[in-house]
Parts: structure tokens; sequence; C-alpha cells
């Protein structure tokens, strides 16, 4: 699901559920030093204690070997559900869109691209072909509707493929709908607060209709570059579809030891979801498929070390990456959990390695900083429940860094109900203007 700025609103019944699922990852190789904590040393008890000092934090070197730390990635878990192996794209549009040609020539291609073969291959999904193009009549009997709600619009694919109307395609095991609304269309989508913009809750997203069609649908919400914010859209919803066409039984979820990455993507853990936030993750494809694209999450590349947003951005990748994990249990919505983080009870404060990484050479250092429960576009920084620092804010591959943690008040700011005894921390590490991101869990207990 191709989220908004506002994800817990969405009330579709789509790819959008906090999940933790699959095995689990092994940790990294521990930094000198690691698990100093603020309360280590000498006991003040001690004769001498007034005339020793604790030793100074190990702050590493530039390493020639990449990466120097491995970093802590999640896996997406498959569910047992099925996938589509030979998916059949059927793209639904208003014939008076300006867009329907270009919109056409993307579907046409992108299921034969190296893109296509790139994002969901490691997946089990073959190559993508077209089912045929529906362009819906706008006459003076049929005319342009100026509102359409998010049901009404999975309606309308029940009712035309569903039913066996003229010029819809019909439908099989593989085939997805990919529905265009008109640009002219306001689309709505039910919230808790009543019919909500739907471009304020999320940019699309994919299910199965009532008619138990497979389903996805990329709104027009940019006013500005409407056909790649479409075209990056429908490669994200078509990435998920073809890879949880049942969401919640394809791929979908992480592995138990990665509950922090499931709080930074706010629950959706699909592999379109897991790069969204990304600011490279929409880039241009070449000619002549020349469109707008989204990366997608590869476990592949994660568990190498890599990039996990496919195909991998330009130059070497890089980061930084806790080191030194304990299990905690954890308390969520699924139950109590082992789970890899920090413990601090609140009023207590522990400081914990980080390594900088990177998969080859660096041009320079790259920075570093800490932040409480962030994720770029959702939640911004705060300092409610957490007091954070860092006390290194640039490196090169093989250096450490060490976060400093006071939990002020236990749970998190956004969701204290469902998280009552659990936050995160966010490391962000830039470099020309490329940001890439590590959450760390902290319990409570």
């Amino acid at each position: 699901m191709k989220l908004g700025l506002f994800p817990f609103l969405a009330a579709v019944t789509a790819a959008c559920t906090f999940g933790a699922c699959g095995g689990s990852t092994s940790d990294n190789s521990p930094a000198p030093d690691a698990g100093v904590t603020t309360d280590a040393g000498i006991d003040p008890g001690s004769p001498d204690a007034a005339d020793e000092a604790p030793p100074p934090l190990d702050h590493g070197k530039p390493s020639t070997t990449y990466p120097a730390f491995k970093p802590d990635m999640p896996a997406i878990g498959r569910n047992g559900g099925r996938i589509l192996t030979a998916p059949v794209i059927v793209p639904v549009t208003w014939e008076t869109d300006p867009n329907v040609a270009r919109i056409d020539s993307f579907v046409d291609q992108i299921g034969t691209t190296d893109y296509w073969a790139t994002v969901v291959k490691e997946y089990g999904v073959g190559v993508a072909t077209v089912g045929g193009h529906v362009h819906i009549p706008v006459t003076a009997a049929s005319p342009l509707p100026t509102t359409l709600s998010t049901d009404e619009l999975e309606q309308i694919v029940d009712d035309g493929a569903g039913a066996g109307a003229a010029g819809w395609p019909a439908p099989t095991a593989q085939t997805i709908y990919l529905v265009f609304p008109h640009p002219s269309t306001a689309v709505t989508a039910t919230t808790q607060s009543g019919p909500t913009p739907a471009c304020s809750v999320f940019g699309g997203y994919h299910t199965v209709t009532q008619g138990n069609l497979i389903y996805a649908l990329a709104l027009p919400c940019s006013k500005n570059k409407v056909l790649a914010n479409l075209t990056a859209t429908a490669s994200h919803e078509l990435g998920e579809a073809a890879t949880d066409p049942e969401p919640s039984s394809g791929y979908m979820g992480l592995d138990s030891n990665h509950i922090s990455w499931s709080m930074f993507l706010r629950g959706t853990t699909e592999n379109g979801d897991a790069c969204q936030y990304y600011s490279d993750a929409e880039y241009l494809e070449a000619a002549p498929f020349d469109f707008q694209v989204q990366r997608l999450w590869s476990n592949a590349a994660a568990a190498a070390g890599k990039n996990p947003c496919v195909p991998a951005a330009p130059g070497p990748y890089f980061g930084v990456t806790p080191t030194a994990l304990e299990m905690v249990s954890y308390s969520g919505r699924q139950g109590a959990i082992m789970t890899k983080g920090i413990n601090i009870p609140v009023g207590a404060t522990k400081t914990f390695p980080v390594g900088f990484f990177s998969e080859a050479a660096m041009s320079g250092p790259f920075s570093a900083r800490v932040s409480e429960g962030f994720t770029p576009g959702v939640v911004g920084p705060s300092a409610s429940h957490l007091s954070v620092s860092i006390d290194k804010t640039s490196g090169l591959n093989g250096e450490i860094a060490y976060v400093t943690v006071t939990v002020n008040k236990a749970g998190v700011t956004l969701d204290t109900r469902s998280y009552a005894k659990a936050n995160y921390v966010t490391v962000l590490a830039s470099l020309g203007g490329v940001t890439h991101y590590m959450p760390i869990l902290i319990t409570n207990n």
C-alpha cells in the first residue's frame, strides 16, 4: 500500500496491517566496548572512586573491510498464501483522461522490463503480460463522475469484469485490475472521521474486491507531474499485488527480530511499503521505458548488506547500524514476544554503540543524527517520551558512535495505547541529499 501523510486513518480493507512474521536474523558482531551504559563503572563507595574515571569509549577507525559492520536489516516473510507467478495486468481508465495513451504504454511495457525482474523475481514472480485495456466511455448518458468513493471504484470493477460486461477482459487467477481514476474525479475514502479526500490518506492501495478480483488503485494525487506520480504509485502497487495478491497472505510482515522496523514503517510491511520513505525511492527509468517508478524491497540485497531498495541507487550504500542489541520482551498488538532492541526502564539512561558502514569506499564521511520515533513524512522529531543524543555526528566505514537514550515516559508519542511499553529511535545517515534510516526498538520493561 502506498501511503500518504496519515496512514492510520485508512479504513480500506487492503494491505495495511501491523505484522511481524517469518524467521529471525542473526545479531551483528559486537563493536568494542559494546553495551556501555551510563551507570557502568566504579562503585562510588570504593576508596579509589574519586581518583578513577571510566575508560574512554572506543570510536573505532576507518576500515577497508566493506561493510565494516553488517547492517541489522529485516526480511519480509511469506505467510503461506499464493503469489502471482505470471501476472496479467488490465489497466482501467476513463476514455477522456489525457494520460490514457501513456498509462497504456506504461502497462504494456512494465512486465517485461529489467526493472520488473529486479523487483519481483526473487519472490517467485515472473514476466507480467497485458490482458487488455479498459477505457470506460464518457457520454451524455454516462457522464464522467464528479466524485467516487473507493468502495464505488471497486464496485465498478466487479460490475465490469466480474459480470462480464462488454469491453472488460474476463478475470483469471493471475489478473490484476489496475484502476486509474480520472484526474477530474474527486476520490474519497472512508475514515473514522467519515468520507475524506483519498489523497490525504494514501496514494494508492491493492486489495481483493467483494467479487474476489485482484484490484489495485493509483490515484492522481499530484497537481504537478501527474503522470510521474501515477506510474510510481502503480509500480509500487503492482509489485505488492504480485507478491501479496490477497493482502496479508503472501509476502507481508517482517521477521520477529525487527519490531523496530514495523513501527518505523507504521505497520505497512510489503515490498513497496518498506522503501517508500526513502528520499531516493522514486526515480525515472531510461528510454524506451521512460517512466517514473519506485524501488522495492529486496530481502536478498538486505541480507547481503547492500541497498535493500532495488534497483539500487547509484553509489555505495551507507548507514549506521546498532552493534550490541539485546533480546528484549515486547508486548504489542500481537502479544508478548522476544525481539531485538534495548531495554531502558522509565527514568533510566543507557548508552549503546552504533557502527558506521558502507558497502564500498566513500568520497568522504557521512553525517549521523538520532531522533525519537521518527518516520519521514509521517512522524517528525519529538522529545516527548525520550531524550536522545549521539556523540559522533559524522564518520566513515568502521567508525563507532554512541547513542544515549533516557526514557522520560513510557510508550510512544503517536499511539501510547498500542505501544504502552515500547518506543523506537531512528538513526539517520545522510550524504549528498540522500538519507538512510535505522530504527532501534526501545522497550520500557
